[in-house]
């Protein structure tokens, strides 16, 4: 399996997170209509139905191929097997999450935005910083007014004092 596919797999195993294990997450990749799928509203997901030209045997591989290679763990909550990230695939996973919320500032509702974790949010100012624009001076005072953590908003703030600077 290609690095591509793995954040591929990585990226559409986050709504499951803590919430599924892997049978689950084989059938969301299938595109399965399944209770639980629905109930989860996992059939709204992006990625679901994603790998529904392969049989469930051979998604379960893929999933069960990640957690072989430490990018997926199995951790039990009351005795329910359940899918997280290990420390390897959250390196991928974090990278891929604060991209997408880069490409999205100017189209996603900011309230949303700061509803993500907050390392991605961090990493997502580390690429504003980087593009020395201007443009990104009012989402940042909105992301700033919406954003009750104290160290996300210090970082908000350092952003724009440097990109003030450097305009």
């Amino acid at each position: 399996m290609d690095i591509e596919e793995i954040k591929i797999i990585l990226r559409a195993c986050d709504p499951l997170i803590a919430k599924g294990g892997r049978s689950l997450f084989s059938k969301f990749l299938k595109g399965s209509k399944e209770k639980k799928i629905l109930e989860l509203n996992l059939d709204k997901e992006k990625y679901y139905g994603y790998y529904n030209n392969l049989t469930i045997h051979e998604i379960l591989n893929k999933v069960d191929e990640l957690i072989a290679n430490d990018y997926l763990k199995i951790e039990y909550f009351n005795k329910l097997p359940l899918l997280i990230y290990s420390d390897k695939g959250w390196e991928i996973e974090k990278e891929i999450y604060a991209e997408e919320m880069f490409n999205n500032l100017f189209t996603e509702d900011i309230e949303k935005i700061m509803n993500y974790n907050p390392i991605c949010i961090l990493i997502m100012l580390d690429k504003i910083l980087k593009t020395k624009d201007l443009k990104y001076l009012d989402k940042l005072e909105e992301m700033k007014a919406t954003n009750p953590i104290k160290k996300i908003r210090k970082a908000i703030n350092t952003t724009i004092a440097s990109l003030k600077i450097n305009k």
